[in-house]
């Protein structure tokens, strides 16, 4: 008898990153994005930790672990069915809970009104 081997964690089901952001001009607007969110996060590092904090820690190891967080997240939110751009509001928020040893819970996912609707 052969043992199956399951991943446990609840993100082994989610749709590979190209799936969430299917248009090529959605990923390419998304890695931007990430681009910018990153360089915002050493830039408040350097505010509340100091400069010498972020020229120890901003190396290609940690710029690595928090692109990642952010693709976990991008992920996980849209898997949730959040919208790009309610997505990318979301990230800064959840990465900074996450570089500070906190949790991040996403707010209930908002959706636009439009007329006619109740």
């Amino acid at each position: 008898m052969s043992t199956i081997i399951v991943p446990s964690h609840h993100r082994a089901d989610t749709k590979p990153f190209a799936e969430l952001a299917d248009e090529p001009a959605k990923r390419a607007r998304a890695v931007m994005q990430f681009a910018g969110i990153l360089e915002r996060s050493f830039n408040q590092d350097a505010v509340t930790h100091g400069i010498d904090f972020v020229k120890r820690h901003n190396t290609d190891t940690e710029r690595k672990r928090r692109a990642d967080i952010m693709g976990r997240w991008y992920r996980d939110l849209r898997n949730l069915g959040y919208g790009h751009i309610q997505t990318m509001d979301e990230i800064p928020k959840a990465l900074r809970a996450e570089l500070d040893g906190g949790n991040y819970e996403p707010p209930e996912r908002k959706r636009l009104w439009a007329p006619g609707e109740q």
